[in-house]
């Protein structure tokens, strides 16, 4: 913005200096400033990550998986293999839903007539969101100091990715808790100028309960960042500094540095580390693979070919994250370009360690990330509260530092940021079309109220009431939360083709107890969850992983046995109801002559009509409006 900051050219030592060049909590209030400001936080963050768990809109249908495994859970007593139906679910592991299980036999009651909320199933994310903050806030202090750390913690508070996730019934915002916590662990283990040896431990405890939430990406985004950490940054950040000492050239201390790392890593105890690790987090996936047929083919359908891209025909452009980190990091989007080349810069060069380490989390996870063929927005939530530490110092030295101010710069961008705002809420919107179209009809008026709080934060800037302007920009994230979430619900139809669904079957009779076979695809999840129909697939996941090679490739074989399958059902005298594709009974009409009853058609969801749903039920049966059988003879067009 045409500031430069006058910071420290020696590393901050201690807790009792601050990185704006003068500490404006100094002296016997010292300690009260920072309990105040501890307790400021955790109180903003307690109203963005739990403020309308219970009133913003429906569970989507991931969501409703968990939330359905969890209830299940629950009715049965079986935790250690949850079920959604009569499918065990072990595609992904089982922490989220052990989790959301665990909140709602407290919080609905272990008498619930149907246990598991809304609330309940957000609960666990929203707790582990404001987990997360706090831990932002005490990584951040301990690798910058009080005053850096306390503003990264707001950032991660108001950041749009941890508010949004904080009400989602996803595992995601679990993980990224216990991502930020391995790394905690680490630096006061390992890296600390007084190294844990409880932290050491708990890191490789830690990691594994990682692991249980959503494996294999830890291994990338705790791991391999780790290592990158020690093996390499550490190395360079040694090597400059004996070579500016004078103590011999950049290449040579580098080579020194590194083989000093290796020799240290019995320091961080490795091998009992790692045999800790690998016990904990395998002891679940071992004991599926010995009790689930099927376990290991599913697993490497679902990790190595989700990995590849064998999983889907459309494959993401490598820069697909970019975007979206952008978006994740509102409203302290702009700062992210310096905040990622800050361990660079030679005015962040105090706090470079502590850059250093946070870099190598936020890269090595990003890149990860990226490379892989199969992309969704909250795979990268993990290493956000990364980018929150590396925007650390920056918003830091922006709001809060000592300033040479180039006023004439500062003038002309804050004039320009609200229309930078405008240009990108128009590409947000475009993003958000193509991801999630169902929130479109809330953005116009959240981006709105954004766009007048942003102005509002530069206009202050402009005036040089900094501190006002930070405040500004967090509170208008809390009103942005608390205007528009509730709204959504009434504004956005998250399920709005399930429930169309749900209020046909009913109006043609169907009862939530009988036989509905879902046959291309999977069910929506949201389905069985707000209407209480049990939807079971024709052929289910674990029996799919011995009928095709993967994700995207279909047998022969596969074609075979649905057909063969749909004509026992409907051939048999127990009344069944088949949901598929309008472009699946064409198939069926061309090549079999399975004889069926169209009972109903949910038309108007899908551009091609060929994907609207069809409810399909056995000859004789179904509702009377709908005259009579269809008998479809082999290559009948």
């Amino acid at each position: 913005m045409g500031i430069e900051a006058d910071y420290p050219a020696t590393p901050v030592e201690g807790d009792n200096m601050v990185s704006g060049g003068h500490d404006v909590w100094s002296g016997e209030s010292l300690g009260q400033w920072r309990r105040l400001g501890l307790l400021g936080l955790a109180a903003f963050a307690m109203v963005t990550c739990f403020v309308g768990l219970s009133s913003g809109p429906d569970l989507g249908d991931h969501e409703c998986i968990n939330a359905l495994a969890a209830r299940q859970s629950l009715e049965s007593g079986n935790w250690v293999i949850p079920y959604v139906g009569e499918i065990p679910r072990i595609r992904k592991p089982p922490l989220g839903i052990w989790l959301i299980a665990a909140v709602s036999y407290v919080v609905d009651g272990a008498a619930a007539a149907t246990p598991v909320t809304e609330y309940s199933a957000r609960l666990p994310s929203a707790i582990a969101a404001w987990g997360t903050v706090l831990l932002v806030y005490w990584l951040g202090r301990r690798m910058y100091c009080y005053r850096v750390g306390l503003t990264a913690g707001f950032i991660a508070a108001s950041c749009a990715g941890i508010v949004f996730f904080a009400h989602s019934a996803q595992v995601d915002m679990v993980l990224t808790f216990l991502t930020t916590l391995c790394f905690a662990c680490f630096w006061c283990g390992m890296v600390d100028t007084r190294p844990s040896r409880i932290a050491k431990v708990a890191f490789y405890v830690v990691f594994a309960l990682a692991m249980l939430a959503k494996a294999p990406l830890p291994l990338v985004t705790v791991g391999l960042s780790l290592a990158v950490y020690w093996l390499v940054a550490i190395p360079i950040i040694e090597a400059i500094s004996r070579e500016r000492l004078g103590k011999g050239t950049v290449l040579g201390g580098l080579r020194n540095s590194a083989f000093a790392q290796l020799r240290k890593v019995s320091e961080l105890w490795f091998f009992p580390g790692v045999i800790l690790f690998v016990v904990l987090a395998g002891l679940w996936p071992v004991y599926v693979f010995f009790n689930v047929d099927h376990a290991l083919a599913l697993w490497r359908i679902e990790y190595f070919d989700r990995f590849t891209g064998e999983m889907s025909p459309h494959s993401e452009p490598l820069f697909y994250y970019i975007p979206i980190l952008f978006g994740l990091a509102a409203p302290f989007l702009l700062s992210l370009p310096e905040a990622v080349a800050a361990p660079f810069l030679q005015r962040y060069r105090a706090h470079r360690k502590g850059l250093a380490f946070a870099f190598s989390w936020a890269m090595v996870g990003t890149c990860f990330l990226s490379v892989s063929a199969f992309k969704r927005p909250h795979y990268v939530l993990s290493v956000l509260p990364a980018y929150c530490l590396l925007l650390g110092p920056v918003i830091d030295r922006l709001f809060f530092g000592k300033h040479a101010v180039v006023r004439r710069s500062v003038q002309i961008t804050c004039r320009l940021l609200p229309v930078f705002m405008l240009v990108a809420a128009v590409a947000g919107g475009v993003a958000l079309n193509r991801e999630y179209p169902a929130l479109l009809r809330s953005y116009a008026p959240g981006v709105a109220l954004a766009i007048l709080a942003w102005t509002a934060a530069c206009h202050s800037f402009r005036s040089d009431r900094r501190i006002v302007s930070f405040a500004e920009l967090n509170v208008g994230v809390l009103l942005l939360l608390v205007a528009i979430w509730p709204g959504i619900r009434d504004g956005v139809k998250m399920n709005a083709e399930s429930d169309a669904l749900a209020q046909l079957l009913r109006a043609h009779g169907v009862q939530p107890e009988d036989m509905i076979l879902w046959v291309d695809g999977r069910p929506d999840a949201s389905l069985e969850f707000y209407s209480g129909y049990r939807v079971r697939r024709l052929i289910d996941e674990m029996e799919m992983t011995s009928l095709r090679a993967t994700r995207r490739a279909l047998s022969e074989e596969l074609y075979e046995e649905c057909g063969r399958r749909i004509r026992e059902r409907l051939d048999s005298p127990q009344p069944v109801y088949l949901i598929l594709s309008a472009k699946y009974v064409d198939m069926l009409e061309r090549n079999t002559d399975i004889g069926y009853r169209e009972l109903t058609r949910l038309t108007g969801f899908h551009e091609d009509v060929k994907e609207d749903l069809m409810v399909v039920t056995n000859v004789g049966l179904g509702d009377s409006q709908y005259d009579g059988e269809r008998r479809v003879a082999v290559g009948e067009q």
